[in-house]
């Protein structure tokens, strides 16, 4: 019975997480695209987060593989 309630808990409980997470991101870089002014600082600063991304969510998806197995 764990079982079946683990199987069917954690993927709702990802996809609750995920959708609320996409949504904060979304709502920040939009506030944050308003913010910037000219073509090449919007271009230095999405390579910059481009390249964060690259670091951080591999870092982050570790250790939630890690906390939820």
């Amino acid at each position: 019975m764990s079982h079946l309630i683990e199987d069917l808990l954690f993927p709702v409980l990802r996809a609750i997480l995920w959708r609320g997470a996409r949504r904060l991101v979304f709502k920040a870089l939009t506030w944050l695209d308003a913010k910037i002014g000219g073509q090449r600082m919007k271009l230095l600063l999405g390579g910059a987060l481009g390249l964060v991304a690259v670091v951080v969510v591999p870092v982050f998806t570790a250790l939630v593989e890690l906390l939820i197995p």
